[in-house]
């Protein structure tokens, strides 16, 4: 008979230690978006409904680079918290935020992974160029900048005219050059090597036709060596304006 019971003790002790040890640490986990701004930093919150654990690790990292860790005690038996951590920001629309909760109720195991592709993540305003204002006169690129293109119309036809303003000029503008649709439209298509069409009198605004059709207007370099680029892919037509640097 006393074996028997002991028998029964036995099994029932690893029955529930069976239980304890495969069941899951949580009931349930749920993690939300992660929250971005422009100064790098990166947030993520999450609701733990406790079962078994009495505590997890977490670790939040960013392309498999953890940038923050630490330990979630069981408070009460649904407990929400947020794992948030700071990375260098950069312009990069396909940034994966991951968070990773860790938690022991017997045996351990990842209770969680999840996985977010966020939007991008700014750069400081300490190091962004400030943003052009915008400039009404009629020119195709709409913000006041170091190149004005302005496409005339008059009784020949219309014509492509730039202005450009040197950086220790002040708001003082330069004509740059003039040229004629048709003289445009008579390049050549799909040429091998780029074109330069027009250039300032300093050489300092270069028109160029590109072997895929489009212009781009090169503006420098400045005495940091940049060059301001304006590309477009028509006459008159939309323009878009970047940086090169040395």
């Amino acid at each position: 008979m006393k074996g028997q019971i002991l028998t029964i003790l036995v099994l029932f002790s690893l029955s529930v230690g069976a239980v304890y040890a495969g069941g899951p640490d949580f009931n349930s986990v749920t993690v939300g978006s992660p929250t971005i701004d422009c100064s790098g930093r990166v947030s993520v919150s999450a609701t733990l409904e406790w079962n078994y654990a009495t505590f997890a690790n977490w670790y939040l990292s960013v392309d498999g680079t953890t940038i923050n860790s630490g330990v979630i005690n069981r408070a009460n038996p649904t407990d929400t918290f947020e794992a948030s951590g700071t990375i260098t920001p950069r312009n990069d629309p396909s940034i994966v935020v991951d968070l990773r909760i860790q938690s022991f109720g017997g045996i351990g195991y990842d209770q969680t992974f999840s996985r977010f592709t966020s939007a991008e993540i700014c750069e400081t305003e300490a190091n962004s160029p400030p943003t052009p204002a915008a400039c009404d006169d009629g020119r195709l690129n709409p913000v006041c900048d170091v190149v004005a293109i302005y496409a005339i119309e008059d009784i020949e036809g219309i014509h492509m005219q730039v202005w450009y303003v040197l950086p220790d000029e002040g708001g003082n503008g330069r004509f740059a050059f003039m040229r004629y649709q048709d003289e445009l439209d008579a390049l050549p298509d799909h040429p091998e090597e780029a074109i330069l069409v027009a250039a300032s009198a300093d050489n300092y605004v270069r028109l160029y036709w590109l072997s895929d059709n489009t212009f781009q207007i090169n503006a420098g370099p400045d005495w940091e060596g940049k060059q301001r680029i304006f590309s477009f892919a028509s006459f008159p037509g939309a323009v878009r304006a970047s940086n090169l640097e040395p």
